[in-house]
């Protein structure tokens, strides 16, 4: 059996869902609201690796054309290279070895000279060693990016969220968005991807991506889910997860299709929101209590 075969064996339950596989996306496109709920319960339940842990995870956007990126990996392409938010950059940037060094440069700037961890997460992590105080950082900032300080206009981490749950997944994908907007959820089988899981602290990690001095791709983002974390009540209820975007000259859909290529199975599903639909599903996600208080918790 040929890979390409092996890789369309996963399908859609509803007839009336279109399926589109293109270099960069394997997209499900169901036509109505109720469809779009049972391709989602359809999926959480059997897309993931065989014979071994299940290991699905789910992210949410409003809008289909957003790229998989983190916020600062945004921020920067829109400020410094005028690039929207659903354009890859050209494949003569992609293959600039100094294009990535140029990125991770902000980063490792943000990261390091111009913000630093608070006293009190480094003296949890002298107290329990277990703790990254780094992590803690960006796991505080990714959460609550409006309490983030100013650092020259360019907000966020190298961290994208996922969830444990495929009902926060679909909260955010429909969270603010317009009738006008097909919104979308990734869909991640994070046991076919690998040894993707962090075993360094972030400082270490960031002192190898600074060191880094051939050109290579660097390989698949790095799943950061420390064993010991503060609590975080937000965190919690959304069934947090976080990739690191190792390289910010790719989106994370392109980086894990190209890894699909390599194993001839699929790791990524892209299931979209029908446009229009965004109050049935706020019903939907009321009727679990997932409101917008109780998901974006505030805590004291």
């Amino acid at each position: 059996m040929s890979k390409d075969i092996a890789m369309q064996e996963f399908s859609p339950i509803s007839g009336t869902t279109s399926v589109t596989s293109t270099r960069n996306q394997w997209t499900w496109e169901p036509a109505s609201v109720e469809s779009c709920l049972s391709e989602l319960e359809h999926a959480s339940v059997n897309f993931s690796h065989p014979n071994s842990d299940r290991a699905v995870l789910f992210r949410g956007q409003r809008d289909k054309s957003w790229l998989i990126e983190s916020t600062l990996s945004r921020n920067l392409k829109l400020k410094w290279f005028s690039t929207p938010h659903d354009h890859q950059f050209t494949a003569q940037a992609k293959n600039s070895f100094k294009l990535h060094r140029l990125l991770m440069s902000a980063v490792l700037y943000k990261f390091g000279d111009a913000i630093v961890p608070k006293a009190e997460l480094v003296d949890q992590e002298k107290q329990d060693p277990a703790i990254d105080a780094w992590f803690e950082l960006m796991k505080r900032l990714q959460q609550y990016p409006d309490q983030e300080p100013d650092w020259e206009g360019l907000p966020g981490t190298p961290l994208v969220d996922w969830s444990l749950s495929a009902d926060i997944g679909l909260f955010f994908a429909n969270r603010h968005r317009t009738p006008k907007q097909s919104g979308a959820i990734f869909i991640l089988d994070a046991t076919a991807i690998g040894k993707i899981q962090m075993t360094l602290k972030v400082a270490e990690i960031l002192h190898l991506l600074g060191s880094t001095s051939h050109d290579r791709l660097l390989g698949l983002p790095l799943l950061f889910c420390p064993s010991r974390q503060t609590k975080m009540l937000r965190a919690n209820r959304q069934e947090a997860r976080y990739f690191m975007q190792m390289d910010m000259r790719y989106d994370l859909s392109q980086i894990w299709r190209l890894h699909e290529q390599r194993i001839g199975e699929r790791v990524l599903l892209k299931l979209i929101l029908p446009a229009g639909t965004e109050e049935s599903i706020s019903n939907f996600l009321q009727q679990k209590g997932l409101i917008e208080s109780f998901v974006m918790v505030n805590e004291a």
